[in-house]
Formats: structure tokens, C-alpha cells, sequence
């Protein structure tokens, strides 16, 4: 089991898990996010859980703030986290976070 975002976690639940991370890393990353609710909308998920994913960020060092001006999170200083986790098949690639 793992955990990321406050609860004992599948594999899976996991996966999808770091990749809504990911999702939100590159909406802050291009200024894209809207506000807190639209973006929560756009992710089906609530805003509670935006706000705990926003914390996991933070808490790895993301320098996140919201843009009143441009209605948007974004980055006060470049950022550049990197989600490399790919699974290869007999040397085929099946599975990629990219």
C-alpha cells in the first residue's frame, strides 16, 4: 500500500494518483489552471482534494501561488519536476507518465 494525498493506497490508486500530480504540475507550469473551483471541476475531483494535492506540492518545495490578474496558480520561480516512470515489456514500452 502507499500513500500520497492523505489515504492507504492500491498500485493503481497510486498511479492515478502521480499522474494528477503531473496534470497539475504542467497546468500551473503553463499559468492554465483557472480558479480553484474550475480547475477542481476540470479534474472531477473536489476542491478539498485540489487543495490537498496543491499541499503535496508545496510540501515538496513548488513555490505556488494564485494570480488574481491571469486567475490562475502558478509558479513565483521556475520549476521542474520530473515524472519519469515508464514500464517496458520485453523491451517494448507499455506504460508511460509522460
Amino acid at each position: 500500500m502507499y500513500e500520497i494525498v492523505g489515504k492507504n493506497l492500491s498500485t493503481m490508486q497510486c498511479l492515478k494518483q502521480l499522474e494528477r500530480l503531473h496534470r497539475i504540475h504542467r497546468l500551473i507550469q503553463h499559468e492554465s489552471t483557472g480558479s480553484a473551483a474550475n480547475l477542481a471541476a476540470h479534474l472531477q475531483i473536489s476542491p478539498r482534494q485540489l487543495g490537498a494535492y496543491i499541499e503535496v506540492l508545496k510540501d515538496m518545495g513548488a513555490p505556488i501561488t494564485f494570480c488574481s490578474v491571469i486567475k490562475s496558480y502558478k509558479y513565483s520561480s521556475p520549476v521542474r519536476f520530473q515524472f519519469d516512470l515508464r514500464l517496458f515489456v520485453a523491451d517494448k514500452l507499455v506504460y508511460s507518465l509522460d
